[in-house]
């Protein structure tokens, strides 16, 4: 039996061929998908929306859906939250086949195209269809600042993940200045997206650290604005990072204490990533006790949360395992190191993950110093197959080369040893990282086994560059080494006993308490050579 409805305006056998209860039965569905999208249940959302569509498909009437373009805006947007990328990807080219010309309205939706294209990691696609928004936008009479905005962000952010860092500079810029133009302004927004502009600006000349530093510096001008907190904690802990990387230690040290200070408790995530840059520093600095107590204080924040985060408890044990390490008190980091271990294989069992190329290293370079050689070898060998098992840029391999040098000069495998610190060398030139912890102290590495090798003059250029380094910290206890390695020439090449001796003390000042394992060798080094020294007047004198 034929029927009319009124919207029709002609008889209809059956509701499919009726325009309006098609819509809204289509609508029904589609909002209980959107139901179930923001309650994450993506296989229900997914059937409702797969419901909708079938209403679509399934309307035979004369009439077109008034608001069919509307309809394939909704579907694209509800395919891409629940990652159905080839359907969002359909319903939006559908949506612009029937967008009235409006330049505005086909920019945004190409932006919204490459937006799919990216999520699919077709990265040059993403970029092309970017690149049409833009063309579309700019052609406007009007241009949409909004649309703009996101459109040069996102060919940023494209540019940034296919490492093409000079172009996500480039757009990034444009961003900025169009997120500038809108009204109101989101300076939230626009802080997040000038920081990551200026890290695409430090990974396009990685070894220009100054010019990122001075970029960074003046969004603080537009903390006169209203920021949130976690806005603030991420601009400070930015520029932390850039001071530190230009080895600016005291001014990192005041933003990242400013970063905490907005920091959230209910963002544990951020404050102890912040603590263990705080950390870091004071390594750097090679104030140990401070280092130790700012470790500890974030231990202690972390076991009194419910729900302990075994991640960042794993990371935070590692500090202070390194940190007991330095103290020389190797029983007491080796209990830390174990006990990560122990997180670990209990709650997750991945030996390619880089906390356990860091915990090998480590408890290598402890069985190192207790003289258990074969024992560090192999877990420095275990650090080492970890880097070469996983394409993980994020492990770096330095200091896992430097301590397989370590063990190798003490084997008297001296060409092995240069292999190793020569490949950590390369490393930090090859990837600009000057600001890693073991940069300075590589060059005395690399001395001590030419000096082994008997090449003296080569041995104590390389001292004499750790000294240079090491300028603004000449107290830093990693300089202990060193001292004690050129007084080593003075005693054995040069036989000059006396200054060999001022350099030993030397090198027994800096050592970070009298228990240290180093104090102790470094004494005996001195009496034995006070000794030596003795001999030798009283063989004068006869």
């Amino acid at each position: 039996m034929a029927i009319i409805f009124r919207a029709e305006k002609y008889f209809v056998d059956n509701v499919k061929q009726c325009s309006l209860l098609a819509e809204e039965m289509f609508l029904v569905y589609f909002q209980i998908g959107e139901i179930y999208i923001k309650a994450n249940k993506r296989e229900l959302a997914l059937n409702y929306i797969q419901q909708a569509e079938q209403i679509l498909n399934d309307y035979t009437g004369k009439k077109e859906i008034p608001t069919k373009g509307d309809i394939y805006f909704l579907m694209a947007s509800s395919y891409h939250s629940v990652e159905n990328l080839d359907k969002a990807l359909f319903y939006y080219e559908k949506r612009v086949q029937s967008l009235p010309f409006d330049y505005n309205q086909y920019g945004f939706f190409y932006y919204l195209m490459s937006d799919i294209y990216y999520d699919k990691k077709d990265y040059f696609m993403s970029i092309s269809k970017c690149k049409i928004a833009l063309t579309f936008l700019h052609n406007s009479p009007s241009m949409d600042y909004i649309f703009a905005y996101l459109a040069y962000w996102r060919t940023s952010l494209t540019y940034s993940t296919i490492k093409n860092y000079t172009y996500a500079f480039i757009y990034g810029e444009q961003s900025l200045k169009y997120c500038l133009l809108q009204n109101p302004i989101d300076y939230d927004n626009f802080i997040f997206y000038y920081t990551c502009s200026a890290y695409s600006l430090w990974k396009s000349k990685l070894w220009n650290v100054e010019k990122p530093l001075n970029y960074i510096l003046k969004a603080i001008e537009f903390t006169e604005y209203s920021l949130t907190d976690k806005t603030l904690s991420c601009l400070y802990r930015d520029i932390g990072f850039f001071y530190f990387i230009n080895e600016k230690y005291e001014d990192a040290l005041v933003s990242y204490s400013k970063s905490l200070e907005y920091s959230k408790i209910s963002d544990p995530l951020m404050i102890n990533l912040i603590y263990a840059h705080i950390w870091t520093v004071y390594i750097m600095m090679g104030e140990f006790n401070k280092a130790y107590y700012i470790v500890k204080e974030a231990i202690d924040s972390n076991v009194n949360v419910e729900g302990i985060n075994l991640f960042l408890i794993s990371q935070l044990y590692i500090n202070m395992g390194i940190t007991h390490y330095r103290f020389g008190e190797y029983q007491l980091a080796l209990e830390y190191y174990h006990t990560v271990l122990q997180f670990l294989d209990n709650f997750q069992n991945n030996e390619t993950n880089e906390i356990y190329n860091l915990i090998y290293n480590y408890i290598g370079l402890l069985y190192f110093e207790y003289g258990n050689i074969k024992d560090a070898m192999n877990y420095c060998i275990k650090s080492r197959n970890i880097i070469y098992s996983c394409n993980n840029e994020s492990i770096s391999p330095i200091n896992t080369y430097v301590s397989l040098g370590l063990v190798e000069c003490k084997l008297k495998n001296y060409s092995n040893a240069l292999n190793y610190f020569g490949q950590a060398w390369e490393f930090i030139y090859n990837t600009h990282k000057q600001y890693h912890p073991a940069h300075k102290i590589l060059y005395n590495h690399i001395g001590y086994v030419y000096f082994k090798l008997g090449h003296i003059k080569i041995a104590m250029k390389n001292y004499l560059k750790t000294l240079s380094m090491y300028r603004i910290y000449p107290k830093h206890p990693d300089l202990a080494q060193v001292y004690k390695n050129i007084g080593l020439i003075f005693e054995q090449d040069v036989h000059n006993y006396p200054i060999a001796l001022l350099f030993y003390k030397r090198a027994l000042e800096l050592i970070p308490n009298n228990k240290h394992p180093h104090y102790i060798l470094y004494e005996n080094v001195i009496k034995t050579l006070q000794v030596k020294m003795k001999k030798k007047i009283i063989i004068l004198i006869d």
